[in-house]
């Protein structure tokens, strides 16, 4: 099986038209839909589309079969969906009449070299009808039924007291996956738990829980990685899929993984196959779908791309916007390529997932209906983020950069100094100092760094967010601001780089509310401000002081001259 039409998991507002379009006057009744007369629901979405040019691309795909269940008296067509200027056209390619009071098959086949476009289904009330969903099918790909008998999935989840998140997944995975013996995937994943905290307590035949020291993201997933590698033959693992603790599942980008894995085509059979990640506060944005790291900077493919729209979903990806790394929330990685390549940087957090793709040279496969929602990152940039950035993008750029270009490393270095004197996190900029001096250190000493203990030295130089009470009712209005803002003019951004963010100037604002990720001029010339991170309500006072600035200049001349000297 390719793929099968899935519902939204019921409850969840605001992801239906991901998953179906329904017109008319239509209801839910568990994992069927009921069509009144003259109703009519469709597939063009983008967990339910078929886009055939990636699975031509892909695939050793010849010949594929669309299968529909429906009950009562419908018109089904399977069409095709194509990009024409900045619009759609639909083409109609089979169409059957189905009348009968039992639940049964409507069945279409297809040559997937004359397919093009995004195909879908349409099923159309002529009297009351329900809708139970459906399949599409592949013959055997390769001889001897393909590789789907020789796939199997590790999948390696690492968690730091986030037990409450944890457990949902563990629990969805297991009655959609593990004890499901109708999924595809039945029998094909055992799931390692790699405990950072160390108060993860499981015992199931299908999870294995690691104990851990705290290691960062980038320690347990190798720690994960090394535990796949050894019990390989045990399970036959041909893959390991790396996901955050704190995800949002869709089991269908889970079948999808697989279906691609047992087609996949030789060139492509050490590729990375990587999880679009959609925003949990707003579920139909896609935050990323494969990413560019380029002179030290990255660049999101796909950003803010309304998911829900079929014209964004038969946007045709550009030339230069090729990814070259796939982050961990969700990243299925060949063992063979683990075993060839060795494991991640240690890292501790962020840069792991980007340094160990760029190490491989091969850029990653990403489909639609591959994905997951997670948090938004431009509100969780603590302090010790702040410190791991700096360090480990040096350390990136020393590996994959064009170290003659030394200006690029100043660059980078200033721009971080700049983005913490700009909002007044002045122990920010003693974060990033101590982030370039371990650089200079060296990879030797990153390797035989003690990560936990380096950690607590991070937390305790940093802020320390803390819960205010009396700051209510933020987070919606100030979200839908930063998602929707608009761009302010070049010459604004030109004038506010010069006064360093109007630091150069007094202030002339009184207090202000921000979120971590505000943009940087909500902070000009502002006195005081509550930082704080909407989804937890932590946050902390910081405010403008001449004499900090002062310190901060400082220590961001001392950066540049640091960099000057030879390592050691």
């Amino acid at each position: 099986m390719l793929q099968q039409f899935t519902f939204p998991e019921e409850g969840r507002a605001g992801v239906e038209e991901l998953y179906l379009k329904i017109f008319g006057d239509a209801r839910r009744n568990g994992e069927k839909i009921q069509l009144m007369q003259k109703a009519s629901l469709q597939t063009d979405t983008y967990f339910n589309g078929f886009f055939s040019e990636e699975w031509k691309k892909y695939t050793d795909l010849s010949k594929i079969g669309c299968t529909v269940e429906v009950q009562g008296n419908c018109i089904v067509e399977v069409f095709a969906v194509k990009k024409k200027g900045n619009g759609k056209k639909e083409q109609v390619l089979k169409r059957q009449h189905y009348q009968s009071k039992e639940r049964g098959k409507v069945r279409f086949s297809f040559s997937l070299s004359e397919l093009s476009g995004m195909i879908a289904v349409r099923v159309i009330a002529v009297k009351n009808t329900l809708f139970y969903g459906g399949t599409w099918k592949y013959k055997k790909c390769l001889e001897d039924g393909g590789l789907e008998k020789t796939i199997q999935i590790a999948l390696v989840i690492c968690t730091y007291h986030k037990e409450k998140e944890l457990l949902r997944n563990l629990d969805y995975l297991q009655k959609t996956v593990l004890k499901n013996f109708k999924s595809p995937l039945f029998g094909k994943i055992h799931i390692y738990i790699v405990d950072n905290g160390k108060t993860i307590s499981l015992q199931d035949q299908n999870i294995q829980v690691i104990a851990n020291r705290n290691t960062g993201g980038s320690g347990g997933f190798a720690r994960g990685m090394e535990e796949a590698v050894k019990e390989k033959e045990r399970y036959g693992f041909s893959h390991i899929l790396l996901m955050d603790d704190d995800v949002i599942i869709e089991k269908s980008s889970l079948e999808k993984t697989l279906a691609l894995l047992c087609c996949i085509k030789e060139e492509y059979r050490q590729s990375f196959i990587g999880g679009a990640m959609l925003r949990q506060d707003y579920p139909w944005i896609q935050h990323e779908a494969g990413g560019i790291w380029k002179d030290g900077r990255l660049k999101a493919i796909g950003q803010r791309q309304d998911l829900r729209r079929t014209e964004v979903l038969l946007q045709n990806r550009k030339k230069k916007e090729k990814p070259n790394y796939a982050a961990w929330w969700y990243c299925c990685i060949p063992l063979q390529y683990v075993e060839k390549n060795g494991y991640p940087m240690p890292f501790f957090l962020h840069f792991d997932d980007v340094e160990y793709s760029l190490r491989g040279k091969q850029e990653p496969i990403y489909l639609h209906g591959i994905g997951i929602w997670h948090e938004q990152f431009e509100q969780k940039r603590g302090s010790a983020l702040v410190y791991y950035d700096m360090r480990n993008t040096l350390f990136t750029y020393c590996m994959y950069g064009d170290m003659r270009k030394k200006w690029k490393i100043w660059k980078l270095v200033l721009y971080e100094w700049y983005q913490a004197v700009s909002r007044y996190r002045y122990k920010d900029i003693e974060l990033i100092f101590k982030a370039v001096k371990d650089y200079k250190k060296g990879i030797v000493w990153l390797q035989k760094a003690d990560a936990e203990e380096l950690h607590k030295i991070i937390c305790r130089m940093g802020y320390q967010w803390k819960r205010q009470e009396q700051i209510k009712d933020f987070e919606k209005e100030v979200q839908k601001e930063e998602l929707y803002k608009n761009s302010e003019s070049v010459w604004k951004r030109i004038w506010r780089i010069f006064t360093i963010n109007g630091n150069i100037f007094s202030a002339k604002r009184g207090t202000g509310y921000l979120p971590l990720g505000a943009s940087l001029d909500r902070f000009y010339r502002l006195k005081r401000v509550y930082l704080y991170d909407p989804s937890t309500g932590l946050g902390e006072w910081v405010e403008k002081d001449w004499i900090e600035l002062v310190k901060g200049c400082k220590r961001g001349i001392e950066m540049i001259v640091l960099l000057f000297k030879k390592k050691g």
